[in-house]
This record gives structure tokens, sequence and C-alpha cells, in this order.
């Protein structure tokens, strides 16, 4: 009888300990942290894009109890919307049509006070600034000069096809990617038809070839951009004529 009577306090104990333990975590209240982490498809690489590329923005923030996404007007199309100007999505897709720098904003409200990730407390209502860099297609400005014997840059090329610039066998032209150039090309690959390399700068912003053999050529160049990526391929035909050089062998 006594078994009998300690088994049932037992399963009593143990029924009022389950009940004990659904009521303590019922109750129980989880504060969610507020803190604003903001991120895009491009932030390590200074949210720059070549125009007509994606950039996606993301709210990463917990505690956010609403959002607004504010974009210029008629620079970009946020992908699946009828409104390009605004969103409350957390996620944010956005094509870019128009070259320069764009503020895009995002007004976040928190639940409670939030903070920022150095653990600065930043309020309850935060703006927020992302500016995107669009950078043009690349647009490559060539010049071309001519050495003289002691290495001065002489006269300078016509640089269109057809041009036919009369050229000393035996003399050294220089071809230069002028400053001018737009959409941050940083590589270059040249093709002198008819020339021979004798000097490549560091940058292979500036190519010497020197031309011996009588003539017609022209020149190509291959400019590319790595990130964001982009390229153009210069080609200019019947640019040079070399001709018999009169001076004394």
């Amino acid at each position: 009888m006594k078994t009998k009577f300690k088994l049932l306090m037992a399963i009593a104990v143990a029924f009022l300990g389950l009940h004990s333990c659904d009521d303590v975590y019922d109750n129980l209240e989880l504060n969610e942290a507020n803190s604003r982490v903001i991120a895009t498809s491009q932030m390590n690489f200074t949210n720059t894009i070549r125009v007509g590329g994606s950039l996606t923005l993301g709210d990463l923030s917990s505690g956010v109890e609403s959002r607004l996404w504010t974009l210029p007007s008629g620079v970009a199309d946020i992908v699946g919307s009828d409104n390009d100007i605004t969103s409350t999505e957390q996620n944010v897709k956005a094509i870019f049509s128009v070259v320069g720098e764009h503020d895009v904003l995002l007004h976040q409200i928190f639940k409670g006070e939030a903070y920022n990730l150095e653990g600065n407390i930043i309020g309850k209502e935060t703006d927020t600034t992302i500016v995107v860099t669009v950078l043009p297609e690349i647009k490559t400005i060539l010049k071309a000069f001519v050495l003289n014997t002691d290495g001065t840059q002489g006269d300078e090329l016509n640089m269109t096809s057809g041009a036919n610039n009369e050229v000393t066998a035996g003399k050294i032209v220089r071809f230069i990617v002028d400053e001018t150039t737009v959409g941050n090309p940083d590589n270059f690959v040249w093709t002198a038809e008819g020339g021979t390399k004798v000097n490549l700068s560091e940058d292979k912003r500036t190519y010497d070839a020197r031309y011996k053999k009588i003539g017609n050529y022209g020149i190509e160049l291959l400019a590319t951009a790595g990130r964001p990526s982009g390229e153009e391929n210069v080609i200019l035909t019947d640019l040079i004529t070399v001709i018999p050089s009169t001076e004394p062998v």
C-alpha cells in the first residue's frame, strides 16, 4: 500500500513539475535586439557599378517596425515593382540607368532604442544614406605622335580610320590613352599592325611602336575594366602610311 502511495505521489509531482515548466516558458518574454545592419551587393567595392548594372540593397537590421527606401526619381528601375522611387521591402534590387553619384535613402523605425554595429545608441528612428556611383560605358580616347630622334613627341597624328598619316620608315610612333578617356578602364592590350614594340609603360597606357616596312597599317586597342566590368575594342584601319626614308643610311 505504501509503495502504491509513493508511486502516485511521484507521478503527481512530475505532472505538476511539467505544468510549472510550461508556465515559466509561456510567460517568458524575450526582448528582440534593435540593431541597424545595412548591406549592399557591392559594399566591398564602394557601391560602384556600370550603367545598366544592378545593385541589391539589404536591410538586415533586427527589431525594425517599419522601413522606407527612397531612390532618386528617374535614375533606377526597382525590379519587380511598378514604383521605382520608394519601397518598404527588406531587400531591393535596382537597375541604374543614369551615370553619376546617386543618394539612396533608408528611413527606419525600430521597436525600441536601436544600436549600430559599434554598439552605440542611434535612437528609435534613423536615416541612412547610401551613395551609389554609376560609371559610364568605357569610351577610349587615343592620341598618337611621331617621336623625334631625341625621343620627344613630334607631329600629332589624325586618329581616324583612313587618315593614312605619313610616317617615315624607321620612325617610332607613340600611342597614348588620353586622360579624357571615360569609364575607368584599367587594362590595355595593343596590336600595332606593321609595327614592332619598342616600349610599353607600366600602366600600359603608352605604347611605342617602330615602323620599318612600307605600307598602310592600322592600330587596335582592347580597353577593359575588371570591376565594374566593361570593355571597348578600338579598331582604326589605314591609320598610318609608312613611306621610304630619305635620310642617309
